[in-house]
């Protein structure tokens, strides 16, 4: 397995994010960026509510 396919663990936290029964009311729904080795790297987080 190419170390680009392999799967990845994304949490969104912080104080300000409402919650609801000690759970986010937010889900990660894209994430899309560009990663090069020696450049920092850029990414484009996308959420949303979720939906239960």
């Amino acid at each position: 397995m190419s170390w680009l396919d392999q799967p990845r663990t994304l949490e969104i936290a912080g104080a300000a994010l409402p919650k609801w029964r000690d759970e986010c009311l937010f889900t990660v729904s894209r994430l899309t960026g560009i990663e090069k080795l020696g450049r920092l790297y850029d990414y484009t987080v996308e959420i949303a509510t979720k939906d239960d």
